[in-house]
């Protein structure tokens, strides 16, 4: 019996250390992939990869923002500022090469069968010895860039690795949450090109995080600008980040039905929104003086040829290509993973729903 506990004993101090480890070993997992991604793929076959990197080079050349405009559109133009930052701090070391034009040849036998994982002609762009590894002129520029998007995911896996223990103080779950947080195909691949997607995911955990805190200590006022730095960070690398309002408006909700002085959450509240204000004020009026609108949208719509937001029927029709283009589809879409992968995916989800509404 005593031989039997022990074992018993030794088997789950090692699950627990393993428990452990794993999140860890997930992350340097997910940032050798991102790395690899980011080497692998060739220069600008990656969604709008060109119109973010004319934008950090304008932004190193110019030292001022880009503006959008319609008789030459780059569509990105019109996208915050602070991922590119980054972007311009990265490619320091190619600063002949960012002196460059971004020019790129159309391929011509570019495959119209964009299901097939199989198959050649899935580039959209024509490329040369350039683009092998240790890379020369543009492609030596954008890839130096990309580090942007692979330190931008590690500290994001990071901040995972935190809210994680924060969320589920039963260690055996870690390995389940950081797995499906990080490894999602779709994220590893924009964790190794240049765009402003993992910018604005690193905006949303430093959120989730620091909403966390105001509602376990909301007497804080640290926690109240840990946020309001949080948000700011997030609304300045990706507009669509204003969508998480709406957790900062539950956070406080909910501090303000646990703390016992509310006199002072509301001036911690006012404090928080206001370091926001400040900090992020300058954006939204430039947008009006530009554009007319403080999110650029009405400009954005038009250089796409566009009058008016997407209609519901083509984005009801798109729903399937969202689906995949979620958990994974490579170049600019042209590279599916296969439907079974898709499928796996889709019964996974639906088990997991119906198992959180049976628990």
């Amino acid at each position: 019996s005593t031989q039997v506990s022990m074992e018993t004993t030794h088997n789950s101090r090692s699950l627990a250390t393993l428990d452990r480890v794993v999140p860890g070993m997930t992350l340097v997992l997910f940032i050798a992939l991102a790395f690899s991604a980011s080497l692998i793929t060739p220069a600008f076959e990656a969604t709008d990869e060109r119109d973010h990197y004319t934008y950090v080079q304008y932004l190193a050349l110019n030292k001022t923002l880009p503006v959008l405009t319609l008789d030459d559109p780059h569509y990105e133009d019109y996208q915050p500022p602070v991922y590119y930052v980054l972007g311009v701090l990265m490619t320091l070391p190619a600063r002949a090469e960012l002196l460059l034009p971004a020019l790129a040849e159309t391929n011509p036998f570019l495959t119209s069968d964009f299901d097939s994982v199989n198959g050649d002609n899935k580039n959209v762009l024509i490329h040369t010895n350039a683009d092998i590894f240790p890379f020369s002129g543009v492609a030596r520029g954008l890839h130096f860039a990309r580090l942007a998007s692979v330190i931008v995911g590690s500290v994001n896996g990071i901040m995972l690795l935190r809210l994680g223990r924060r969320l589920f103080p039963d260690a055996e779950l870690m390995p389940a949450y950081i797995g499906l947080t990080l490894l999602v195909p779709s994220y590893v691949f924009s964790s190794g090109v240049l765009n402003n997607d993992g910018a604005g995911a690193l905006g949303g955990t430093l959120v989730t995080w620091y909403c966390l805190k105001v509602v376990d200590d909301s007497d804080r006022r640290s926690n109240w600008f840990g946020l309001a730095m949080a948000m700011a960070f997030a609304t300045l690398a990706k507009a669509t980040t204003l969508a998480l309002a709406p957790a900062v408006a539950v956070a406080t909700i909910l501090a303000w039905h646990r703390t016992a002085d509310r006199r002072e959450l509301v001036g911690n509240a006012l404090f928080s929104g206001a370091i926001w204000f400040a900090l992020t004020s300058w954006w939204f009026w430039r947008n009006i003086v530009l554009y007319g609108d403080p999110l650029a949208l009405t400009r954005s719509w038009a250089s796409l040829g566009q009058g008016n937001p997407l209609p519901v029927a083509w984005v009801w029709r798109s729903i399937p290509w969202i689906w995949q283009t979620y958990w994974g589809r490579f170049g600019a879409g042209t590279v599916p993973m296969p439907a079974i992968i898709y499928n796996g995916l889709t019964v996974l989800v639906v088990a997991s729903l119906l198992g959180w509404i049976w628990r």
